[in-house]
């Protein structure tokens, strides 16, 4: 099963809210975070193509029950959660399933992370919706796919471009020295030395041209 992009933050285009509780006074209030279903039908399209099926049946007078099953790697697995009628009796069936399928999508790890969100407050209008100037501050606490930590660079691919990283690291540090000489500080960043060739390259090659004015500059004037 691929955890990690099952696990990847809706878009911030995907994210709507809506009121679940207000302050006393009226004009705030604490929002709640969703995404359409249609979202997470979406996600399970990518990750696991025609593999995945849902299915609904009834639990009671009040509930309905989604069985989501997702094959992946040849290994079946399936998750069943509750969706519950708010009032108005069998008219809040869609309603229902719609929320009982997040929930077991929730399982698997897909949107579970809208559970744990903090709370957020903001200013209401009179039709009791959150003002676009809100709506953007939310999504600004809210985590986004472009958030995931990015991947190390890679180590060296073999004897021979370790032998040129070694040469440019070593040769660099016969640059510094130079400049050590004319008192010269060099702003390097951090753990330098593990920088890529090519940018170990372009950072010797700046360096070595300090070091050349620096050098033209101490010779005395022969005129």
């Amino acid at each position: 099963m691929s955890i990690e992009k099952l696990l990847v933050p809706f878009s911030h285009d995907h994210l709507e809210f809506k009121v679940e509780v207000k302050s006393k006074d009226g004009q705030k209030g604490q929002a709640s975070t969703f995404v359409d279903p249609r979202r997470y039908q979406e996600r399970l399209d990518e990750v696991f193509g025609l593999n995945w099926s849902v299915e609904y049946r009834p639990i009671g007078e009040q509930g309905v029950i989604a069985r989501l099953t997702v094959i992946s790697d040849g290994v079946t697995v399936v998750r069943e959660e509750v969706g519950e009628f708010s009032g108005g009796g069998k008219s809040q069936f869609p309603t229902a399933t719609a929320q009982a399928f997040k929930r077991a999508c929730a399982s698997l790890g897909l949107g579970r992370y809208l559970y744990f969100l903090p709370k957020m407050w903001g200013m209401i209008d009179q039709y009791n919706q959150f003002t676009p100037e809100e709506i953007k501050r939310f999504k600004g606490m809210c985590p986004a796919p472009d958030t995931r930590p990015a991947k190390p660079a890679p180590a060296a691919s073999n004897g021979a471009d370790a032998l040129k990283h070694a040469q440019a690291v070593k040769r660099i540090g016969e640059l510094l020295t130079e400049c050590q000489k004319f008192q010269i500080d060099v702003d390097l960043p951090n753990n330098w030395q593990k920088l890529p060739f090519n940018q170990l390259v372009t950072l010797g090659q700046s360096i070595a041209k300090i070091v050349s004015e620096a050098d033209e500059a101490d010779v005395p004037d022969s005129k």
